[in-house]
Order: structure tokens, then sequence, then C-alpha cells
């Protein structure tokens, strides 16, 4: 079940009022682009164990509110918050630290490795030489990877190299890469794409960014 989309622009949207804590809040967010405003959002929020879809035409700045959670884009003026946490000006490592996760619309992947292998490269101190050839994953952190991949229906297929995934098999777990990168507890996963199957079959909120700007 899906809800309808919003069709008001995103500074009239009243779904989620700044003192309801959502788990990211964007208050008065204003980002530009040599003097281009790019993004003008006089609130934003989205509610812990939520699922939110953001839709536009080109040059909304679907891609620039992405960009400025995960802290990749700074604000020219206003503020982002994260769990409680102001994270406007902290790094894009610090923010991913906090539980923000993010994931991009080319799902790269290693082609040769398995599903089950991409998972355990994920995981937290697993990015070093050392730690891969010999390092080995909790049981906690298995039962992370089996409970990931059942969530995205992947789990029949743990065996099978990546390269055999199709996009969106391919999206779902670069989704899921991201989620077990930062700990096995990622909290918010930012992302510029949805498989239609994953999206279809939740309860989903959506908004609708005005069209603002001819690009982003």
């Amino acid at each position: 079940m899906t809800s309808k989309p919003v069709t008001a622009q995103i500074q009239h949207e009243m779904l989620y009022p700044a003192d309801n804590q959502d788990l990211v809040q964007l208050e008065n967010v204003v980002v530009q682009f040599d003097g281009f405003k790019a993004l003008d959002i006089h609130y934003f929020g989205i509610d812990r164990n939520e699922l939110r879809v953001v839709v536009g035409p080109n040059g909304a700045g679907k891609t620039t509110l992405c960009d400025v959670i995960s802290g990749k884009t700074r604000v020219a003026s206003g503020r982002v918050v994260f769990d409680d946490v102001d994270i406007t000006w902290k790094r894009e490592t610090d923010i991913a630290g906090l539980g923000v996760g993010r994931k991009f619309q080319t799902p790269t992947v290693f082609e040769s490795l398995t599903v089950y292998e991409n998972m355990e490269l994920a995981l937290p101190r697993r990015w070093k030489v050392w730690q891969n050839l010999f390092g080995s994953e909790t049981k906690e952190q298995r039962e992370e990877i089996h409970h990931l991949l059942e969530r995205v229906h992947l789990i029949d297929v743990r065996d099978l190299p990546a390269k055999s995934l199709s996009h969106a098999g391919r999206s779902r777990m670069r989704t899921s890469w991201a989620t077990v990168t930062v700990a096995s507890t990622t909290r918010s996963n930012v992302r510029n794409d949805w498989p239609r199957e994953v999206s279809s079959s939740l309860a989903v909120r959506i908004i609708k960014l005005p069209s603002i700007s001819a690009g982003t």
C-alpha cells in the first residue's frame, strides 16, 4: 500500500512539525551554487522506521537533498539534524559513523564474489587487507547479514556470484551493504532511487519537490 503523492510545495508540508523530533530534520535549509538556489526547504522530516520517497522533475533538488543529509554538500543557511545531533557542518565520515548510509544510483558490486561475501566485506573493520585475509565475522554479524538478505529477498541467492544478480537485485544488495557498513546499526539510508518491487511492497510516504531549478 502506498500513499498518494503530496503535490504541495515542500515548504508547506506540515505532516511533520518541527517539534515532532523526527529522526532526520532539515530546518530552513538553503543550498546555492554560484548564487543559483538549488534547494530551499522550510522544514523536512523523516520519522523513525519510515520509508520516505522524494519525487520531482529534473532540477527539483532530489540529489541535492540527499547530498545535504549525507554531508556531501554544505548548506548556505539552515540546520540539519540527525537523531538529535546537529550534523550541519560535520564531515561525511562522521555522519556515516552516526548511522547515515548512502547508496548511489549505480549499484557497484564485487561481481566475482558471492552475495554473502559482498556483505562480509561491508562489515566494520573489514576494510583492510589483514582483516580480510584472517578475520572472520561474529555470530551476531552472520545473523545480521542473514536477516538483511531475507528482508531484501536475496537469501536464496546468497551463495551465487553477485554478477548473476539483476539490476534490481544489485540495488537491493547495495542497500543492505550500506546498512551493514555502519557497525550493523545504520538508522537512516539515503538513496537516489529505490527498486519498484521494494517500494511497492511497503507503506511509504511520498513528497514531491517543486521544480526550482534547471538542474542539480
